[in-house]
């Protein structure tokens, strides 16, 4: 029965091919009978104002940036304290779980992406001090039109700018973390010099941050343990040099 099945196949398949060639092309394989229509095929993109695009843009000022900045130097604990549709940060290295409507977020910085889809290492919320950051613009929307890694949205950092025709302007910042057991190993010191100043023709902005954070401590005076994967913040130093002209 199973050969009877095959030569069956066999015999159909032969006039089919034999039907192919009689009205694609002739026996001999020359192609006098062959005929084409012409097939055009065009994509366009569709032209939308940029302002009919359906965002919703929450900035947070310096002042809540500074308000912030005195509970926790890292910009993530800032964006997490006040955008409701971000994860609570995990106070690590890296952004893995930290989510923003519940997808990867896309950090700028100027406009400037911190990292891409190809090679995402999970750093990009750790790549500038708080000290030259003026605003933090919160773009929500449709993720497909954002692009680049940002299919929960766009997080950018905008640096300080000196104001037209003023002064030069000097900023110092200096600050002193400790646990509530006030243990040796859990001070954190951090300082900042920033200078601002506008020439007329340009502006220039540099800043040097320097901080060391002690360990961290939970509700009962327990030491927090160490992820080594994920990388840790507590118990480590960071040097930020930042220039812009």
């Amino acid at each position: 029965m199973f050969y009877k099945s095959i030569l069956a196949a066999t015999f159909v398949a032969i006039p089919g091919a034999a039907f192919a060639q009689s009205q694609f092309g002739d026996a001999d394989g020359s192609d006098a009978d062959w005929q084409t229509d012409e097939i055009i095929v065009q994509a366009t993109r569709r032209d939308i104002p940029a302002e009919s695009l359906p965002n919703t843009l929450r900035l947070i000022d310096e002042a809540a940036i500074k308000d912030q900045l005195l509970l926790s130097t890292s910009l993530v604990d800032v964006v997490s304290s006040q955008v409701p549709s971000f994860s609570p940060s995990r106070q690590k290295l890296s952004g893995v779980g930290e989510t923003f409507r519940g997808r990867q977020p896309l950090y700028l910085i100027d406009g400037v992406p911190q990292s891409n889809p190809l090679r995402n290492g999970s750093r990009d919320g750790f790549t500038i001090d708080g000290a030259v950051i003026e605003r933090v613009e919160v773009l929500y929307g449709a993720n497909a039109i954002q692009g680049g890694g940002a299919t929960g949205g766009i997080i950018n950092y905008t640096t300080i700018r000196p104001a037209n025709g003023g002064a030069g302007e000097v900023r110092v910042e200096a600050g002193v973390t400790a646990d509530t057991d006030f243990n040796g190993d859990g001070y954190g010191y951090r300082g900042a010099v920033t200078g601002l100043k506008d020439f007329g023709d340009f502006d220039w902005v540099g800043s040097v941050a320097l901080e060391t954070r002690g360990a961290f401590y939970d509700g009962a005076g327990r030491r927090i343990g160490v992820d080594g994967t994920q990388g840790e913040i507590q118990d480590s130093q960071s040097l930020n040099v930042f220039t812009k002209a």
